[in-house]
């Protein structure tokens, strides 16, 4: 493959801190990538599996991972020196056990390594199930909003389920409180954000 100068520069350069390579679909960044990465095994004896190579889809994860193994054994097949041949061999029997791999499932793995440091369920499972999820939040309210009920001595809560439903269910608030959650969970810091939602609406200072 003949290289643009800025696609050979990401594959070469060393730089003292990262590089950021950006360039539109299509255009090469994965078989750059690919080179950088044997560029590195080859030229600074790098082990491949002390890197941390993360995609965004298992998809790509495979796709990236059958590349470098494709790559390792062309470079395998060219080396004449008996010590390079052992080094790319061994990198070849290395990409499978290697970190090429989505960042949600890199975390997993340090999760369930390290369970015992972060005082955790060894037993722990990723909740990736969307009916399960929401199945879960509908308990969870339902939880919530009975304790609210039975608390409720200045019909506070049942004012605010007036305002957004009617006398036949509590729908309309149930609607609002998932809508709430939706909106803070794809912010960085979702109780700061429903902190800040709340207090757009004080009036004043209180007391």
């Amino acid at each position: 493959m003949q290289y643009t100068p800025d696609q050979e520069k990401a594959i070469k350069d060393r730089p003292a801190g990262n590089v950021l390579v950006s360039a539109s679909a299509g255009s090469g960044k994965t078989r750059v990538l690919v080179d950088r990465i044997i560029d590195m095994v080859k030229n600074q004896g790098i082990n491949i599996d002390q890197l941390l190579v993360v995609t965004f889809t298992n998809a790509a994860a495979k796709e990236m991972r059958e590349r470098l193994r494709s790559s390792l054994q062309s470079e395998f097949a060219k080396a004449t020196s008996a010590d390079s041949r052992k080094h790319l061999l061994t990198q070849i029997r290395k990409v499978a056990v290697a970190d090429i791999t989505t960042m949600d499932a890199y975390c997993q793995k340090l999760v369930a390594r390290y369970y015992y440091i972060l005082g955790i369920d060894p037993n722990f499972r990723v909740l990736s199930d969307n009916t399960e999820i929401q199945l879960l939040k509908e308990q969870v309210w339902d939880n919530v909003r009975e304790d609210l009920y039975g608390e409720d001595k200045d019909h506070s809560f049942a004012d605010l389920t007036e305002n957004f439903s009617n006398d036949r269910s509590d729908d309309g608030l149930t609607d609002v409180v998932f809508q709430m959650d939706a909106f803070a969970n794809v912010n960085e810091d979702p109780d700061k954000w429903l902190n800040d939602a709340a207090s757009f609406y004080k009036i004043g200072q209180e007391g």
